[in-house]
C-alpha cells in the first residue's frame, strides 16, 4: 500500500518538515528541506512514515485535556524567559536519567540547526527560541547511531508529536526516548524572517539578541532597539505548513513549556503525562515555582486556531 503521507501531506504543502519520515524510512527514500519532504522512487510501501507523521495523525480537540499539573517556574540559567528547560535538562544530566538531549541551536545570524548535546555544560547551546526552522528527527536517529541510549528531545509541537509517535508505534524506540519537552509555538517564519522581514525593517540578523511573541505581537530585540509588529500582520513570512497547524502548546509532549500564562521572566510548565510527572518531580526542587494562569494558555491556543482559519482563507 502506497504511503498516505505522499499524496495527503508531501504533495499538498502540509508537510511540517519535522523529518520524522526521513528518520523512519528503512531504505532512505525520503529527502527533506525546510519547505517539506519528498518521496523518492525506491519506496517499499512499508508505510512506516504514515505512522510517525504529525500532520497525518491530526490535531487535538482540546489542548488542555492532558493537563495533570500547571506551574510557573524559572531557573538560575539564562534562557528565552525563565530558563526552565535549561534548568530541567541540566538536572536530568546530573541525575543520570539522560545521556543526550536533542534540540536546536543557531549561529550568530540565527540560522538554525539540530544538535546532540551529551553533557550539562553544553545545554546552553539549545537555550532560547529561534523562530526559524530545521528538521529535528533525523538527528534523533543519529544519536542512536552514536550509541546514546537515554535521550531527551526538545522541540516544537510538530517535532514532539512525531517523536511521540515514534515512541508509541515502534517498540525499539520506546525506552530510548526517556522524555519529550515541547515548546509553545505560534508559527515558524523560516528564512523569510531572516532574508526578507528583517531587511525590510532595516535590522541585520546578527544584531538580533532575541525574538519573542507576547500579547499578540512579535518582538525583535537588538542591542539598540526593540521592534514590534502585530502577529496577524506577519502571515506572509510564515512557512506554508504553519498556516494549517492547530497545536500551540505541544500537546504530545511529556512537559510543555512556554511564556504564556506566567509573569515576565518566568515559564509556564504543563505536566501532561506520567513520564512528565516523573521528570517534574525529579527537577522541580532546582527551580523557583509558583502558580501559573492556565486560562491564558487556553486563550492563546484558541487564538491560534482562529488565526490559522484566517491565514488559510487568505492563501486560497
Amino acid at each position: 500500500m502506497w504511503p498516505l503521507i505522499d499524496e495527503k501531506i508531501m504533495k499538498s504543502g502540509l508537510c511540517s518538515s519535522c523529518g520524522g519520515c526521513v528518520a523512519i524510512c528503512p531504505v532512505r527514500n525520503i529527502t527533506i528541506k525546510t519547505t517539506g519532504a519528498s518521496m523518492g522512487t525506491n519506496c517499499i510501501e512499508c508505510t512506516s512514515c504514515d505512522k510517525i507523521c504529525p500532520v497525518l495523525d491530526g490535531y487535538p480537540g482540546n489542548e488542555l485535556d492532558t493537563n495533570l499539573e500547571c506551574h510557573a517556574a524559572k531557573s538560575s540559567f539564562p534562557g528565552q524567559d525563565g530558563g526552565t528547560v535549561t534548568g530541567i535538562t541540566v538536572r536530568l544530566f546530573e541525575c543520570g536519567l539522560i545521556d543526550a538531549v536533542i534540540g536546536v541551536t543557531s549561529d550568530k545570524e540565527w540560522n538554525a540547526k539540530p544538535i546532540i548535546v551529551d553533557n550539562k555544560e553544553d545545554v546552553r547551546k539549545i537555550s532560547g527560541t529561534k523562530y526559524t526552522y530545521t528538521p529535528l528527527l533525523p538527528t534523533f536517529l543519529e544519536s542512536l547511531d552514536q550509541g546514546y541510549e537515554r535521550i531527551l528531545v526538545v522541540g516544537t509541537p510538530c517535532q514532539v508529536h512525531s517523536i511521540a509517535l515514534f515512541r508509541e508505534n515502534f517498540e525499539r524506540y520506546r525506552k530510548k526516548v526517556v522524555g519529550i519537552i515541547g515548546i509553545f509555538c505560534m508559527e515558524s517564519m523560516v528564512d523569510g524572517l531572516l532574508t526578507k522581514y528583517l531587511p525590510s525593517v532595516g535590522i541585520a540578523p546578527e544584531s538580533v539578541r532575541k525574538f519573542d511573541i507576547e500579547k499578540g505581537k512579535f518582538y525583535v530585540y537588538t542591542v539598540k532597539e526593540t521592534h514590534t509588529r502585530k502577529i496577524k500582520e506577519m502571515g506572509e513570512w510564515v512557512r506554508e505548513s504553519c498556516h494549517h497547524c492547530e497545536d500551540f502548546s505541544s500537546y504530545h509532549a511529556d512537559l510543555s513549556v512556554g511564556s504564556v500564562g506566567s509573569d515576565s521572566g518566568w515559564n509556564t510548565v504543563i505536566v501532561r503525562t506520567p513520564t512528565g510527572k516523573q521528570i517534574w518531580d525529579m527537577t522541580k526542587d532546582t527551580l523557583q515555582v509558583k502558580e501559573a494562569n492556565i486560562a491564558d494558555v487556553e486563550k492563546l491556543y484558541l487564538f491560534k486556531r482562529k488565526l490559522k482559519v484566517t491565514e488559510q482563507a487568505a492563501t486560497v
